[in-house]
Parts: C-alpha cells; sequence; structure tokens
C-alpha cells in the first residue's frame, strides 16, 4: 500500500518470541538506496492458548503478500502440532487526560490471537 513491507522472524524455539519490523527501501537522489527497519511488537506463542508439548516454530507467513496484517504461525513438537492466525491491529490506549491530545486518543499496534487449529 504505502511501500512499506512487513517481515516476521523467530529463531524456530517456540519458547522465544516472533520479533516483527516494518521495512521501507528508498532509492536517494544519488542513486544508492537506504533501508530504513521500524521494530514492530514482537510477540509469544504462549500468549494465545499455550501448548506445552510444542517446541519449536516451523513456519511463519502472511496470509496475504500485498495486506500483511495476519500472520500464520505453525508450531510442532514430538507428538502433535497446531497452526495460529494472529492480527495486527490498531488499538487505543487509555491514557490520562492530562497527556491526552483534544483531538483523538492515543493509538499504538498490537498482535492479538486471533485462531488456532
Amino acid at each position: 500500500k504505502n511501500g512499506h513491507f512487513l517481515v516476521a522472524v523467530s529463531n524456530g524455539s517456540a519458547s522465544f518470541p516472533i520479533r516483527c519490523y516494518r521495512v521501507l527501501v528508498d532509492k536517494c537522489l544519488d542513486d544508492k538506496y537506504t533501508i530504513k527497519s521500524q521494530a514492530l511488537p514482537s510477540f509469544f506463542l504462549q500468549d494465545g492458548a499455550p501448548r506445552e508439548n510444542c517446541t519449536e516454530i516451523t513456519h511463519l507467513k502472511f496470509v496475504v503478500r500485498e495486506d500483511a496484517d495476519s500472520l500464520v504461525v505453525a508450531a510442532s513438537g514430538e507428538r502433535e502440532g497446531y497452526v495460529d492466525v494472529w492480527e495486527l491491529r490498531e488499538k487505543a490506549q487509555p491514557v490520562h487526560k492530562i497527556f491526552q491530545p483534544k483531538l483523538e486518543g492515543f493509538k499504538t499496534v498490537v498482535w492479538q490471537h486471533q485462531s488456532q487449529y
């Protein structure tokens, strides 16, 4: 949509967070390129429904390439596996009225667990 794309990475262990970044590749006037990245919220699989026997993250894939706000995470263990769907959402956070702007509230992005299979 706006030239940015999202990247989700994991070290493969379900006990470590899945880290997410917004990346922008920009062409400068001198025909050189710059890469800018911004850290987005990370999340642990245990934030959804925990599965103690699944210790390895096997796949990370965005549902739709052009609009990467839903992420599918596959995890497995010796005897079972599961697939989680997480969604990146904008969420209003309560801020004390002294610090809140008059027109709109403070919003941030969070990963929200949607479903598990």
